[in-house]
């Protein structure tokens, strides 16, 4: 059993050995197989990657090769591929650059985030970049750059291509700026560039053409070439571009036209016109011009004006030359309506020229004097203008002018100056074309303007010296002085009617011929006077003027003194051979001068001797004059001398400085003044005085210098300052005499009052209440005076209106039926004549209450006062039934009745009855009797 299990476990060793060497023998074949495969995949790898090499060799050739810079970066953003032309662009080498990250290639971090930010975002990026050298130099790159993925899509770096284009930058930044400077050329060249299609239409304008047009953008689009060439040029234009247009090849052409502006003004061009061609075809011209229209103004305003000053030379009469000027001026200006005016003086305007070709020509205007017309407002205001008809309008509603003549549109007007002084103006009208002128209008006329003006200052000196000369010789003619020539050889040569009639007085002979005035040349030499003559000739012929007088007693005892002028009249080279003499009678005035020394010595004896105080004060050297009592009264009152030309008398003291310094400004100003001065002089005395100050007037009315007079009047103002307090003692007493009247009147008629209460008879008791109110209208004068603080007048008015008051409360009368009306004015009046008019206004007004209204009647009694050229009119009415006709109030037996009239006649009064409506009794008499 042993063994057999011994056989069994050899057996199954041997299995299992048998088993193992099939294992072993099986993995030796895979082994093997395993080798194989291992070697072939060895082999296929080794080819694989001999050609991994040779394609890298080939991709860094491709690479190294290439003229864009190429980079790429790992996901740290280190730099693991950076080719030739990068080491080029950058100037790091392979080696220095694998020490650098992306970002240090970038010129500056914001720029670096920019890139990086779009390739997160995108994934790509394409653009321009700005990198930075390895020596700090900044350059422009356009850069394509993408993020690198591995086969599971993650990013693993980024890949860049870029090419250095700071060159090309430049170029088209050079290439940008010149389009910039062609078309800045274009645009504000001075001259007018346009473009035109083969139709006509504006393709194309420059800015000086349309500032020069004066169309906007909209406008020229709108517009055709043809459109706004000025008529008389248009065919001539049509023609100039039917050639262009038929043209199969460039060419240019130079001509000369005229626009017509938007402000329909000419504007005259010249330049080139040229045409564009394609495929043998003018699609449209081009043209290149010079505005020419100043320049040709200027050459036909030099030519008017040469022909201007050549007028002034050829016309002597001022009417032609003022016509020629205008046909000139015509020539470039419009001047239909033409007009000079001149200022003769501050109140005189005078129209040389006046031209209306719609009034027939030249119209001759007189002159103006101190009228508000317009040339002088423009004379007034001196300023070139345009004027239109509103502006004109609106000066006359302003009332600052007056409008003469026809109405007009427009008026363009211009000074014309001499050294700033404005003599006139030169006008130029139009009466129905508001835009006939314009600015270049006014710069015309004023460059014009000071060739007139000298002109028209020429012509109208001529005529004054026309006219000059012939009051000249009207004046040497004149009968008060003599003219005469002295000639060096020859004696007297020439002479007035004046002096021939004084030569007859002297000598009896009149010269006339030559013979006679060398008969009066050998007389003169015999005269008594003639060594002093003889003096006075050498010195004038040595060039001096003599002026002096001679004394001359004639045979008959007559004295004769005559003021002599002598004057030289000098040659060329300085010398003197003739003089010119005038002389005049002087001795009525030498005599009344005499007469005038004589009273000034005996006025100067007066004032030195009277008891008032002269002296004078001028505005600037102060005191120039004073006598003996205004030096002793000076030196009395302020203890020291005044002095002669001493501006400042008080320095010391500025109250009276500033005291006299205020008076004499009031007398400089013109006015007189008189006041009275207190002071208590060095001794304690009080002086008063009374000063008059007057101005002396200058020729031309000015102040410059006060005369001054004063007197002692301390005596006259202590007298009056007793009487004045005797008054006010007699104005209380006569106050008290007045109120004592007033109430022993009011007592009177309180007796009366108490008597009618004991009285049945009525016609007795109305005796009694009239007489009670005429006591009453007496007691109310007597109460005004005592109240009153002048007793020489009443305030007659408030007297009327208590009065008449008084009375209607007295008659009981209904104030509802019977109105009181008062038409007083302020009147006053003396005791004499307030009681009578008084008791009048009582009387009438009494009667006017009881008879003038029936019972329960309506009405109204008026009074009326008033004063007129010194005569008081009283007027005392009522609307009622009118005074009886058959009664005459100036003989009645009414007692009230023959009151008014004897108290009218006391007073000198007129007194009418006006009795058609109501009745009316008009009283007049004088105020002051």
């Amino acid at each position: 059993e042993k063994n057999r299990v011994e056989g069994t476990l050899i057996e199954i060793t041997e299995q299992v050995k048998k088993e193992e060497f099939e294992k072993e023998k099986l993995r030796l074949q895979l082994v093997e197989e395993s080798n194989k495969l291992l070697q072939k995949e060895i082999n296929e790898r080794k080819i694989i990657e001999q050609q991994l090499v040779e394609n890298q060799k080939y991709t860094r050739g491709i690479i190294d090769s290439s003229l864009d810079i190429i980079c790429a970066s790992d996901i740290k953003g280190n730099i693991i591929e950076y080719n030739k032309a990068a080491q080029k662009a950058f100037g790091y080498s392979s080696k220095e650059i694998q020490k650098k990250t992306i970002q240090s290639i970038y010129a500056n971090k914001r720029e670096f985030l920019a890139v990086s930010k779009q390739l997160k975002t995108k994934g790509v990026f394409v653009g321009e970049v700005i990198n930075r050298r390895k020596n700090g130099e900044i350059f422009t790159s356009f850069l394509s750059a993408s993020v690198l993925k591995n086969k599971k899509g993650e990013i693993i770096g980024t890949m860049g291509v870029s090419r250095d284009i700071t060159q090309e930058k430049i170029a088209e930044q050079q290439l940008i700026e010149s389009e910039e400077k062609y078309r800045d050329l274009f645009e504000n060249a001075s001259d007018l560039i346009q473009s035109v299609d083969s139709f006509g239409n504006i393709i194309y304008v420059n800015n000086a053409w349309k500032k020069a047009l004066g169309f906007s953008e909209i406008e020229i689009k709108k517009l055709n070439i043809f459109d706004i060439i000025y008529p008389e040029d248009k065919k001539h234009c049509q023609e100039l571009f039917g050639l262009l247009m038929k043209s199969k090849s460039e060419i240019r052409v130079r001509t000369t036209f005229s626009f017509l502006t938007k402000g329909k003004r000419k504007l005259t061009v010249e330049g080139d016109i040229s045409c564009k061609i394609i495929n043998k075809k003018t699609i449209s011209t081009r043209a290149i011009f010079r505005d020419v229209t100043e320049e040709n103004r200027r050459k036909t305003q030099q030519n008017v004006y040469n022909n201007i000053a050549k007028s002034f030379t050829e016309k002597t009469q001022p009417n032609e030359l003022y016509e020629t000027i205008r046909l000139e001026l015509g020539k470039i200006i419009d001047t239909t309506i033409f007009g000079i005016s001149y200022k003769k003086d501050k109140e005189t305007i005078e129209f040389l020229y006046f031209y209306d070709i719609t009034r027939g020509g030249e119209i001759i205007i007189p002159p103006r004097k101190n009228k508000n017309g317009f040339n002088e407002y423009l004379i007034k205001n001196k300023k070139s203008g345009i004027f239109y008809k509103n502006d004109l309008l609106k000066l006359e509603k302003e009332k600052k002018i007056e409008l003469f003549g026809p109405s007009c549109e427009v008026l363009v007007a211009v000074p014309l100056k001499i050294k700033n002084d404005v003599i006139g103006f030169v006008t130029i009208q139009s009466y129905t074309d508001k835009n006939a002128f314009d600015i270049k209008t006014i710069e015309i006329l004023e460059f014009f303007a000071g060739s007139i003006a000298l002109v028209v200052q020429r012509k109208y000196d001529e005529q004054k010296i026309y006219e000059q000369s012939a009051r000249l010789k009207s004046i040497i003619e004149i009968d008060t002085h003599m003219f005469w020539t002295y000639n060096k050889h020859k004696g007297i040569t020439s002479f007035n009617k004046k002096f021939a009639d004084e030569i007859y007085k002297l000598y009896g002979k009149k010269p006339q011929t030559e013979n006679e005035k060398k008969e009066l040349n050998i007389i003169i030499k015999t005269d008594d006077d003639q060594p002093i003559w003889d003096e006075k000739y050498k010195k004038v012929f040595d060039g001096a003027v003599q002026q002096f007088v001679l004394h001359k007693t004639l045979k008959n005892g007559e004295r004769i003194i005559k003021e002599v002028v002598l004057n030289p009249i000098f040659n060329k080279d300085g010398t003197v051979t003739d003089i010119s003499g005038i002389s005049h009678d002087v001795t009525a005035k030498t005599i009344a001068e005499e007469q005038i020394i004589k009273q000034s010595a005996k006025l100067k004896s007066i004032i030195e001797n009277s008891t008032h105080l002269f002296w004078t004060f001028h505005k600037e050297q102060g005191l120039t004059s004073f006598n003996q009592n205004y030096y002793n009264a000076f030196v009395e009152s302020y203890g020291f001398p005044p002095k002669i030309n001493q501006n400042k008398l008080f320095k010391e003291d500025k109250r009276f400085d500033n005291f006299w310094k205020e008076k004499y400004s009031l007398v400089f100003k013109g006015k007189k003044i008189e006041f009275t001065t207190e002071r208590v002089n060095k001794k304690g005395i009080l002086s008063i005085k009374e000063v008059f100050l007057s101005p002396i007037f200058n020729l031309d009315g000015t102040v410059s210098e006060v005369s001054g007079m004063a007197h002692d009047i301390t005596e006259k103002k202590i007298a009056e300052t007793e009487l004045k307090s005797s008054l006010k003692e007699k104005e209380v007493l006569l106050k008290e005499v007045h109120h004592r009247v007033k109430n022993n009147l009011q007592v009177i008629s309180s007796i009366l009052n108490l008597q009618s209460s004991y009285v049945q008879d009525e016609k007795t008791l109305t005796i009694l209440k009239e007489s009670q109110n005429r006591i009453k209208s007496m007691a109310f004068i007597h109460e005004s005076l005592y109240q009153t603080n002048d007793f020489s007048q009443i305030n007659f008015s408030e007297y009327v209106v208590n009065l008449s008051k008084n009375l209607v409360h007295s008659y009981l009368v209904n104030q509802e039926l019977i109105e009181l009306k008062l038409d007083i004015n302020n009147v006053s009046l003396n005791l004499d004549l307030s009681i009578p008019c008084g008791l009048i206004i009582n009387e009438l007004v009494s009667n006017a209450l009881k008879y003038a209204f029936g019972e329960g009647k309506k009405g109204y009694i008026l009074i009326q006062l008033f004063v007129k050229d010194e005569f008081v009119y009283l007027s005392i009415s009522d609307n009622g039934k009118g005074f009886p006709k058959e009664i005459d109030y100036r003989n009645t037996d009414s007692l009230g009745l023959q009151l008014v009239t004897t108290l009218a006649e006391q007073i000198n009064a007129e007194i009418t009855l006006n009795n058609t409506k109501g009745t009316t009794f008009n009283i007049k008499f004088k105020q002051h009797q």
